[in-house]
């Protein structure tokens, strides 16, 4: 088993959210890995991942939301860790995003919001 980490390009939320997902991954004592839906993830994103003992997996694709599911799923990861919406209220609410298409979607996994400045 393991906790998935879907990891944005800004650094410091990035580092954010892996430290909240490798909280949970130690809890329940599971490997973690890193996604990045991107071509081409930066180099400061793969150096921070495996410096802090994960493995970075990147894919390209145009829907994230149905891409983080399907990497989860195929990595058997128990938990998929995701960084809160920045969008306003009001555009969520017109037009769902990655984060309310995740909650919403048919999983075998939960999905934990990790809030960036909670937990440093």
């Amino acid at each position: 088993m393991s906790v998935a980490i879907a990891i944005p390009s800004d650094l410091e939320r990035a580092r954010a959210i892996i430290t909240r997902g490798r909280r949970i991954a130690r809890f329940f004592n599971f490997d973690w890995v890193a996604f990045r839906i991107a071509r081409h993830p930066s180099r400061d994103l793969a150096d921070l991942v495996s410096g802090l003992g994960g493995r970075l997996v990147s894919e390209e694709a145009s829907d994230v939301a149905s891409a983080l599911i399907e990497l989860t799923c195929r990595e058997q990861a128990r938990f998929l860790v995701i960084g809160r919406s920045r969008r306003p209220r009001l555009l969520r609410w017109l037009r769902r995003g990655t984060t309310e298409r995740l909650l919403g979607a048919t999983r075998p996994f939960d999905v934990v919001i990790a809030s960036e400045g909670a937990e440093q």
